[in-house]
């Protein structure tokens, strides 16, 4: 009896010890993060009485740790796309760095300079605010670039960091195999803890799926299926340039021999969150890009229907370099394409990208969806390769023989173009704010009818650049240029410069259009009585510096619509400069305050699956330390039952004395 009470006394003080460990493990640990709390089950002796077999597990709620994984890969790719996007929201706002801002201040000069167009100081304003513009452009393209070209350098950061944390999970998955079923002093539920803090590390990067194997091991698993983690390896991910743009990087994963490219847009986590800030950071690239070309190609065109200080007709304001042709890794040819706007049409030119195939035959030319990266085949081209509905001008390798067929190109005409806008104009006597043309009345005129002339608006379909109308040098009309106006009794007739009849007007106003069926880029009408007889005559506005007519025509492009709505073909298809900035700016604004929504709720889900999972698995001290205080007890009362028993064997021994 007293041999079975040593037994039963014995094995008690070891199950309390053991359960004592585990509390106090408990207690230690409840600041230790990703640690599951612990208990140890005791079984009764089958063959005889006392405590059997003990084990020591974890308390885990499943379902909540993949709801707390879930959950992180979520908060954190919101979390990364609200971060970076805040940053450029903030950029673009800024009043020292919006180009709405630049925008307003270059046409307030411009109106400073008509005010007095034959001074050099109100020219030398608009000179300055010229330069700023330019500056600007440029700032905020190279912001964006720099802004891009972080993410890129995260994104390789972070897979660093995932490559570590792949490789430390799959090496937890080897000790826990070889640790399962023998181990009973928590020794096992310490390598699971670490390794699932692990798994929850890579939720942080990406949205994962893990599968539990019976031996203790668990594989991991993108949420899009691809493998991660798997039964004694694990995948390498690196980032790889794009192809054909090295700056829009990828993911690739190598898992033995075998390699493929990850979906960026369904990564999740930090990964994502920087992948679909990227996206947003390009979108505007090409949008700021887009007003850059339409904001120089109007101010050049409207420039060169005026004349200068110097009695020569206008020229360019600004540059923007053509888009070089990206060409695909798989090019058999070492040629190139390049795409320019064409001059006065960029109005026309959307933010998307273009791709350009050669079939040998032609061009084939394809537009992407800036949103899907869809391709539209828009034409096969050749010999023409203008893209007349988008204002482009393609330009091919010459000779077309250093291009293979299938050889392929992507061409970015507006996201490169804010950064590549220059000044072109150094001299303030070359703000062409004069009209190139005066009419005058004949003084024999016996009427009292007085003239008005008003250059074509560039933007008109029936468009004709100004300088075609005139001989070069020295600057005169030509001969076939409409160059006097006679009202007769069969109406008001057209004539050239030899005497030519070019047509006859019934009515004073727009007489050019009437008598010509379309304007040379100019009109003219009358106003008053004129009487038969009556003459006006068309010449070369030499020495007109007070004249401010185009340079009124230069101030108006302000408020009117030159800029594409995006790639939309409906009537109303166009904005003005400082609406197409606006939308820009109210699209990212919109975006942020979304993901701030999002980020919030995102927040409070993951709270809540965090608090599901800490209600089982977090350690409680309140119960530790009454557990504490139980198991304590049961612990002395083991200790009095072997107590006990050393005194029956005591007395046992005294009577056989």
């Amino acid at each position: 009896m007293a041999s079975d009470l040593l037994n039963i006394g014995s094995s008690g003080l070891l199950a309390q010890q053991k359960m004592l460990a585990t509390t106090s493990s408990n207690i230690s640990n409840v600041s230790t993060e990703g640690y599951s709390r612990q208990n140890t089950l005791v079984y009764s002796n089958e063959n005889t009485l006392g405590v059997g077999n003990s084990y020591t597990r974890r308390l885990i709620d499943t379902y909540a740790q993949s709801e707390v994984w879930r959950d992180t890969a979520t908060y954190n790719q919101v979390n990364t796309t609200y971060t970076e996007l805040s940053q450029l929201d903030k950029y673009l706002s800024n009043s020292a760095t919006s180009l709405s801002d630049s925008i307003d201040s270059f046409f307030t000069a411009m109106q400073a300079a008509n005010t007095s167009p034959n001074t050099t100081s109100a020219r030398q304003g608009l000179m300055g605010q010229i330069s700023i513009i330019t500056d600007r452009f440029q700032s905020v393209s190279t912001q964006l670039t720099q802004q891009n070209d972080d993410i890129n350098g995260k994104i390789s950061t972070d897979l660093s960091s995932v490559n570590s944390t792949l490789k430390a999970i799959s090496d937890l998955n080897d000790k826990i195999v070889k640790t399962a079923g023998t181990s009973d002093d928590g020794t096992r539920e310490n390598l699971l803890d670490q390794r699932d803090q692990l798994i929850k590390q890579l939720s942080e990067k990406m949205d994962i799926r893990t599968v539990s194997q019976s031996n203790g091991s668990t594989l991991v698993n993108l949420n899009t299926g691809e493998s991660l983690v798997l039964a004694g390896s694990y995948a390498q991910l690196s980032s790889v340039s794009g192809n054909p743009d090295p700056k829009n990087t990828g993911i690739q994963v190598s898992q033995g021999s075998a390699t493929f490219t990850l979906n960026n847009k369904t990564l999740g986590g930090t990964l994502g969150g920087y992948f679909s800030a990227r996206d947003t950071i390009t979108e505007t690239q090409r949008e700021v890009g887009q007003l850059a070309l339409s904001f120089s190609d109007a101010m050049n065109t409207q420039n060169k229907q005026g004349m200068t200080l110097n009695n020569t007709l206008g020229g360019d304001l600004f540059n923007v370099a053509a888009s070089a042709g990206l060409p695909s890794s798989t090019n058999a040819g070492t040629g190139s394409v390049t795409m320019s706007v064409i001059a006065g049409q960029g109005s026309k030119v959307p933010p998307n990208d273009f791709k350009v195939v050669n079939n040998g035959a032609s061009y084939d030319v394809y537009m992407i969806d800036a949103s899907s990266g869809a391709a539209t085949k828009l034409a096969s081209m050749t010999p023409v390769k203008t893209l007349a509905d988008y204002g482009l001008q393609l330009n091919p390798a010459t000779p077309p023989a250093t291009l293979a067929v299938n050889d392929s190109f992507l061409l970015q005409p507006a996201r490169g173009a804010a950064g590549s806008i220059t000044k072109v104009i150094t001299d303030s006597s070359d703000l062409a704010l004069a009209s190139p043309l005066k009419i005058s009345a004949v003084a024999s005129n016996t009427g009292s009818a007085t003239s008005s002339l008003s250059v074509q608006d560039f933007t008109n379909p029936s468009f004709t650049p100004i300088a075609s109308l005139f001989n070069s040098s020295p600057i005169t009309l030509k001969a076939s240029a409409p160059a006097s106006i006679t009202m007769t009794a069969a109406g008001y007739i057209v004539k050239n410069a030899s005497g030519g009849v070019l047509g006859t007007s019934s009515s004073a106003t727009n007489i050019l259009a009437n008598a010509l069926g379309t304007a040379p880029g100019f009109d003219i009408s009358l106003s008053g009585t004129a009487k038969i007889g009556d003459s006006f005559t068309l010449s070369f506005n030499k020495n007109g510096f007070s004249d401010n007519s185009n340079g009124l025509k230069l101030a108006a492009l302000q408020t009117t619509d030159l800029v594409r709505k995006g790639a939309s073909d409906a009537t109303d298809n166009k904005m003005t400069f400082n609406e197409a900035f606006t939308t820009t700016l109210t699209g990212v604004g919109t975006t942020v305050n979304g993901l701030n929504t999002s980020l919030s709720a995102a927040n409070t889900k993951l709270t809540q699956s965090q608090e599901m999972y800490d209600s089982v698995a977090g350690v409680n001290l309140d119960e530790e330390a009454a557990n504490l205080v139980r198991f304590q007890q049961a612990y002395a009362a083991s200790a009095k039952v072997i107590s006990a028993a050393r005194d029956v064997f005591d007395t046992l021994l005294s009577a056989v004395k």
